[in-house]
């Protein structure tokens, strides 16, 4: 079940169970959006209006790139990435743009990234960070963002 809070109040606004998911196992939001992974690889994206009024909302699009438990989700600073790793299998990692809310297929390509357990953006989204079970971090650019 996922439970929506508004903190100002501190009042749950909604409770409902994320359509398929068994064991939830991790959560993004950015302004538009609310990602649940779970625990048998499915990614659910909700809008954020939705989640407040609709009493059981639907997901807009379930994401099964991966077939691994959901360990991390996060998305970029503008919104407009969500990244999905699992550290169950190797390169088990996935991104997902926004709003078209398509994969991207050619991450993360023929470059090994060991079993992910991490990933992060820099403050202004030019940066991509992900961090692996060897104790290593591979840096990504991402030359769509002029800053980092």
């Amino acid at each position: 079940e996922i439970y929506a809070w508004d903190l100002r109040s501190n009042d749950c606004v909604n409770k409902f169970v994320d359509n398929g998911c068994i064991n939830g196992s991790a959560l993004a939001i950015s302004s538009a959006y609310f990602a649940a992974g779970s625990s048998e690889g499915v990614v659910n994206i909700y809008r954020m209006d939705k989640i407040a009024t609709d009493r059981y909302p639907r997901p807009e699009k379930s994401i099964f790139s991966l077939t691994t438990q959901i360990n991390q989700l996060a998305f970029n600073p503008t919104g407009e990435i969500l990244a999905i790793t699992s550290e169950m299998k190797d390169s088990a990692a996935k991104l997902v743009h926004f709003p078209s809310m398509t994969t991207f297929a050619n991450f993360p390509g023929p470059i090994p990234l060991n079993l992910v357990n991490s990933i992060g953006f820099s403050p202004s989204g030019g940066y991509m960070a992900i961090g692996n079970n060897k104790g290593s971090a591979k840096l990504f650019r991402l030359n769509h963002y002029k800053d980092y």
